[in-house]
């Protein structure tokens, strides 16, 4: 029976730290990190730029770069793009030497780093700017 109930009750403390809804907040300091919805600090203000977390990953900006993190702060997506946008429907534009494509939640490249300008998906479509 003690077995049990550690099994639960450790489940429901990680399914909260996974489920807790995060604010990008920006600090006095001028830099960028996550509050809870009573404004406790989840994730230090250490961020030079920080987008809402979608599809459980946050684009955030270190030392002028872009990456990815989960709502424990680990990095999923290393910091290396000049621009991030949130995931949607599995996919986040992402800028790379002045071209924009997209990745995957892995940060594996699925569209090619041709367009312009590019925007989320919705419904199966994004807007995509290529070649002016």
């Amino acid at each position: 029976m003690k077995k049990i109930l550690f099994i639960v009750i450790l489940s429901l403390l990680c399914w909260n730290v996974q489920g807790q809804e995060l604010f990008p907040t920006r600090g006095e300091d001028g830099k960028w990190g996550f509050v809870d919805k009573f404004g406790a600090t989840v994730i230090p203000f250490k961020y030079d730029w920080a987008w809402d977390f979608a599809e459980r990953l946050a684009p955030v900006a270190l030392n002028g770069k872009w990456g990815y993190i989960d709502q424990t702060e680990a990095i999923v997506i290393p910091f290396k793009y000049d621009a991030a946008y949130i995931f949607s429907e599995g996919l986040a534009p992402v800028e790379l030497n002045s071209k924009w494509g997209y990745i995957d939640k892995t940060g594996v490249t699925v569209i090619p780093f041709k367009y312009d300008y590019a925007a989320h998906f919705s419904e199966g479509l994004a807007l995509a700017k290529l070649n002016g």
